[in-house]
């Protein structure tokens, strides 16, 4: 994509901000969990708030392609994670959050700042073995699903990287971040799918064995309606998934399959809400089903 003038100085004004007031104070935001109210202050006399609303009731009537210009520049800033040259290794510092397989993998790929001067393009990649010294896993989270599978905070410090584990060049790993973007959202939709049908029918399950006016609740218009519905939207999303899967260019970035990954996750929101419903009893079908059975694991 070739940026505007416009585009470019934008970026350019948001990547001395970020680096001249963010950096520096990225450590303590976080060590206070919040930022001061004065630095919102500071975006909006750049622009930055409201970037996209017209200029007519106060915006700076910017597109897209600007706003998410803006928000690279500062998220590259606030990457805490340092890798530092020392002539024959990289040390790594810093924490990362939200880690999935952190605790049981062999391996993880981590994205640090070799150069903070460069905003965006001071990103680089790197292979981290997760036996080696400096390597510590803080926590795992506790989460509502998908329990199986570990998501840790991360911690490095002073751990040694060598050149060979290097991906790609130095200053290359925001490219390396983003051609892996599309993929991953197209398994996290796939998953969604899955989550969704198999709580759609343990619903569907409960619905035919639960009685209610000397009959099963699936035989009741209310709820037969409302599974039939979460059924076709299911089918729906079954379909147009296998049809991106299939359309998506190789390490393509389109965002497509970011708005697909958010489609999915409402869907499978809906469908687990429902399944609850009537596990829980609280479909109204003329009587009090206020038994609330234990939820089975999805």
């Amino acid at each position: 994509m070739i940026l505007t003038d416009t585009q470019l100085a934008i970026a350019s004004a948001v990547r001395n901000f970020a680096q001249q007031q963010l950096r520096p104070k990225t450590l303590q935001f976080e060590a206070n969990g919040d930022y001061p109210p004065e630095l919102f202050e500071e975006l909006a006399e750049l622009g930055l708030m409201g970037m996209t609303a017209p200029e007519a009731v106060g915006g700076a009537g910017a597109n897209y392609v600007s706003y998410a210009l803006a928000l690279m520049e500062i998220a590259a800033a606030a990457i805490r994670t340092r890798a530092t040259w020392t002539g024959s290794h990289y040390v790594l510092n810093g924490a990362k959050q939200f880690i999935t397989s952190g605790k049981i993998a062999g391996l993880a790929i981590a994205f640090a700042v070799t150069d903070p001067a460069a905003g965006k393009k001071g990103i680089s990649a790197f292979l981290v073995p997760t036996d080696r010294d400096g390597y510590c896993v803080d926590k795992v989270e506790h989460k509502l699903g998908q329990g199986a599978s570990d998501t840790c905070s991360l911690r490095f410090e002073n751990l040694l990287i060598e050149p060979a584990l290097r991906l790609g060049e130095e200053g290359q790993g925001y490219r390396i971040a983003l051609s892996n973007l599309e993929a991953g959202r197209i398994g996290i939709a796939a998953q969604s799918i899955g989550m969704a049908k198999a709580a759609l029918d343990i619903a569907i399950a409960y619905a035919k064995e639960r009685q209610s006016m000397g009959k099963a609740i699936i035989d009741h218009q209310a709820v037969g309606f409302r599974l039939a519905d979460l059924a076709a939207r299911l089918e729906a999303a079954r379909g147009k998934h296998q049809g991106h899967r299939h359309s998506l260019p190789k390490g393509s970035v389109d965002g497509k399959a970011g708005c697909f990954r958010n489609r999915r996750g409402r869907l499978l929101g809906r469908h687990s809400d429902t399944g609850w419903l009537w596990l829980s009893g609280r479909v109204r079908t003329g009587q009090d089903l206020s038994r609330c059975p234990r939820l089975p694991d999805l």
